[in-house]
Order: C-alpha cells, then structure tokens, then sequence
C-alpha cells in the first residue's frame, strides 16, 4: 500500500476580479485600523485613570488584535511585535516580556514536537491502518469506531492536529476504497468524519494533543501547572471528552448512511500488511519512546521530575540516537508556534504586571457573578461569546484573548483557571464555515475533496459544536467532585 503526505491539488482557477478587490480592500482596511485604532485607544483612556505604561500596553495590544482579525501578518509576528514594542518602549522589565522564552511550557512544547515528528517518521500509522482493515470486522460501523479510536489513541502522541490530518488523510481514502465506498458517497463522508473528529477534534482533551494547549498551560500559575500534569489534564477533560467522542460519533452515523454492504477484501489487505515485515528500528524507538514519555508523565507524583524536563529528556536521547536527523529537527518542528507560544506567556504575564487583569474584572463584574455562583449558564454567555468571536478571529488568536483576560478572573472568583481555559479550548475547536478550522481544510485538501463535499460537511460542522456545549455543561457536577468548582 503507497501511502504518503497529500499530493499537491491541481491548479485551480484564477480569482476574479471582485474577488481580487475585495481583498485588496480588506487588507487596506485591516492595516488602516492598525495604526489608527492605537491612537484612538491611547486618546480614549483617561490619563488620570491609568499609566502611561498602561496605556501604551492598550494601544498596542489593539493593534494586535487587529493584525490577528483581519489577518494581514502570521500570528507569531504579532507576538515578535508585542515583545519589540514592550521591550522599546520600556512598558515592562524585560524578565516580564520575554519570560515565555525561559517557562517550562515553552520547552515541554519543543520535547513534544520533537517526539511527534519521530512518531511521524517512523510510518506507524501506515501499519495502523492496516492493522484495522485487517483485524477489526468488516462493517461500517466497527470499521468507523476502529478508526475514531486509533485516532485518539495517537493524539496525545504527535501534538500537530494538522499533522495527524495531512497523514491519516491518504489512509482514509485507502479505507473507504478497499471497503467499496465511491468518491463522495456517505460511506467515505463517514469515514473522512470519524478521522475528522478522533484525529483532529479530540485534541483538547489531551495537554499534549495540539500546540494550543500549550498557551493555556503556559498561561497557568505555577501551582495550578504542577497539578495539571498530563494525567489530570485528561482526568478532567474525561466527561467532556467522552460526551464529544460518542456524540460526534453518533452523530456521523445518522448523517451519512451508505446502502449495500462493505465490500473489503481481507486476503488483500493481509497481503499488504505482510509486506510491511516486523516493527523495524525507528518504529520500535518511536514507540518506547511515546510509551516512556507517557508513562513518565503520568507517574509524576513519584519521580517529581516535571514534564517538561522529561520531554526534553527524551527529546535529546531521541537526537543522540541519530533517530531525529538535524534537518529534521530544524525544519519539521513548529519554531514559528514556539515563537507565538513564548511571546504570548510574555503578553500575558505583562497585561497582569501592569495589573490591567483586575481592570477588566472591574468592568465584567455580571459575568463574575456567574462564573462564581452559576457555571452552567456561565458556559453558554462563554459559548456565544466564543462564537462569535471566532467569526473573525482564529482559533489561537481567540483562546489567546480569551485566556488572557480570564483566567485571572477565575482565580479571583474560586473556579480553577484551567475550567475556563479548557472550556475556551473546546469552544474555539468549533466550526460552522471551512475558513473556521485548519484541521477540517487539511483533511479536505490531504484528500483532494474525494472524500467528502463542504456541503456534505456542513451539518456535522454545525451541529458539532452543539455537541461542544453539551459536553461541557455535562461536565460541570464532575469538576465539582474533583473540586475545580465550588
């Protein structure tokens, strides 16, 4: 079986010109705003009420949130630019700033893109599949569950949602042929579905299933972080996790049911699996490593080495090893999110320096009172907030916003931080439009648009984020048992 990263998709047609235009106009828009809105903001806050330093800070971080919303620059760029403007002006101590470059979040977030682009390497998924095809009986119904978990069982292992999309991609489409499913029909929209929600969306309930999770680890205080380890990140996100996996689940189900039977071809597909031979020497490395570090991670509370220290541990011993080659630890490692990551902890842990995190608790004192007394009903004000926001800005973006402002509102009114954090997290992974999701487009365009249709999409997209909601209101009674809520 050839399978590889996605193909390059064929040329497409040359935008027309409203199209162009509207860009064009867009961008001039986004770049006005930029440098307008900071003097705007800097001449609206009252000089009286606030310090210079304060100001300033305000001034450039809505020309941050400007270049993020209308996208003119890469999302790390603006995070070089709030550290420049910071560190030029003398806003705040440079310790403050560019802390994020020294955190343990930052490196916990390098050990593990290091081990997943190993895993990558390796071609265990590759045997994966086959495993599946071949072991796993020959319905449409085992065949989805098998693949939904399989994707959750390599989540927490390669970090890059859009990496496990871009590789799992040509293995579905292998899957929906050798089961007889045509391009497009149900039963491969099924199919693209199942890795679409296990491969990409279950990421949030693993610390180490996507880069983002690091901003909302490395937001935390120190003590919440050393509680957070790996195992309780997945304990608490347990509920929520479970009410998503099934509910997607089922839910791809009544959307995309194929007539007639499975066609599968087992003899083939053992043929295939034979050729593969025994685990070979990076396989075998890639595995022990992925088990060594899980299983360090989650025995934290007896060997207190932290998990950063062990990512990096393995991470140099994988590099020793020659397994993780130099060029591949230079360009297969996402050095531009490291970058966002570390100046991000930086904006944060400056926007509280400058004590502008009481500020605005000051001005959202409604929804103190219901994050305090009300959680439930606290998680759909959130919801729609989240939402709405995500129509303009991405994904990172707006956790980032988000997180910056309230997690210290949490830690002012008892709710453990990482329930709001989290609860951003599972919002912000919601979609109703292709533009919304990364992890969506990747899988479309690793396939080629053979799998499935946008418009066939759609209604999983839209009622899945219902399904979000869900899970975490579900989940509200249990973080008061585990006593994240009071």
């Amino acid at each position: 079986m050839t399978v590889g990263l996605p193909r390059a998709s064929g040329s497409s047609p040359r935008p027309g010109l409203p199209r162009v235009l509207g860009r064009y106009c867009w961008s001039n828009l986004g770049w006005f705003l930029c440098l307008l809105l900071p003097v705007g903001v800097y001449l609206a806050v009252p000089a009286g009420s606030f310090s210079w330093e304060q100001r300033i800070f305000l001034a450039v971080g809505s020309s941050a949130v400007v270049m993020w919303m209308f996208r003119l620059v890469a999302e790390y760029l603006v995070c070089i630019f709030i550290v420049i403007a910071c560190l030029t002006l003398k806003i705040v101590p440079s310790q403050v700033i560019l802390g994020g470059f020294t955190s343990q979040t930052f490196f916990l977030a390098m050990g593990v893109f290091g081990i997943g682009v190993m895993l990558t390497n390796s071609g265990l998924l590759v045997r994966l599949t086959l495993m599946i095809l071949c072991y796993v009986p020959a319905t449409a119904f085992w065949q989805n569950l098998a693949l939904s978990l399989a994707g959750v069982l390599v989540t927490p292992v390669i970090p890059s949602a859009n990496g496990r999309l871009a590789l799992v991609g040509p293995m579905v489409e292998e899957m929906s042929r050798e089961m007889g499913y045509g391009p497009r029909s149900p039963g491969s929209a099924r199919l693209a579905m199942s890795a679409y929600s296990s491969f990409g969306l279950m990421s949030n309930y693993f610390l180490t299933g996507k880069p983002v999770n690091f901003i909302l680890f490395g937001l935390l205080s120190s003590q919440v972080q050393t509680r957070f380890t790996f195992f309780h990140w997945m304990v608490a996100a347990a509920v929520a996790g479970i009410v998503c996996f099934a509910g997607r689940f089922l839910l791809a189900g009544a959307l995309y049911r194929e007539s007639g039977k499975v066609c599968l071809s087992r003899a083939r597909v053992r043929a295939r699996f034979r050729e593969l031979g025994k685990l070979g020497t990076s396989e075998w490395i890639a595995l022990l490593s992925s088990l060594i570090f899980i299983v360090g991670v989650c025995t934290y509370s007896i060997h207190k080495i932290p998990t950063a220290w062990m990512a990096l541990l393995i991470l140099f011993l994988v590099l020793f090893s020659g397994e993780l080659s130099q060029e591949d630890f230079r360009k297969k490692i996402d050095w531009t999110f490291l970058l966002f990551l570390a100046g991000l902890i930086g904006f944060t842990q400056a926007f509280m320096y400058l004590g502008l995190d009481r500020r605005v608790g000051s001005l959202l004192s409604l929804t103190n009172g219901l994050m305090a007394d009300r959680f439930a009903l606290y998680i759909l004000v959130l919801s729609a907030e989240v939402l709405l926001v995500r129509f303009l800005l991405p994904a990172n973006a707006t956790v980032a916003l988000f997180c910056v402002v309230l997690l210290p509102l949490a830690e002012a009114n008892g709710v453990n931080p990482w329930v709001v954090g989290f609860c951003v997290l599972v919002l912000c992974s919601g979609a109703f439009f292709p533009y919304q999701s990364t992890f969506y487009l990747t899988l479309y365009h690793a396939t080629e648009g053979r799998l499935f249709t946008h418009r066939q999409a759609a209604p999983f997209n839209v009622l899945a984020n219902f399904i979000n909601v869900a899970a975490l209101l579900g989940s509200v009674y249990f973080w008061k048992v585990l006593g994240l809520l009071q």
